[in-house]
């Protein structure tokens, strides 16, 4: 698990101080949120066991690309007389 910076947890937990309107003696809870949040964005939840990865869908031109060339033949498929 990756454990984001200090810095940026500072700087989180004082725009949260902010947000909320600079009220005393939650600077505990803006801190422990603000690492929570970081946590969140350093460390994205696993995948599932045998999924795979999303692929990006196919754009026309790579698929007309892509049936425009030419096919490689296998040895064993090729025509030899």
């Amino acid at each position: 698990m990756t454990i984001p910076p200090y810095e940026q947890i500072a700087k989180r937990s004082y725009l949260i101080w902010e947000e909320e309107g600079c009220p005393h003696g939650y600077d505990i809870d803006h801190w422990l949120q603000a690492e929570s949040e970081l946590k969140a964005l350093f460390n994205p939840p696993p995948r599932a066991p045998g999924s795979s990865p999303e692929k990006r869908p196919k754009t026309k031109a790579a698929k007309a690309k892509r049936a425009a060339a030419p096919r490689k033949v296998k040895a064993s498929q090729a025509d030899v007389s």
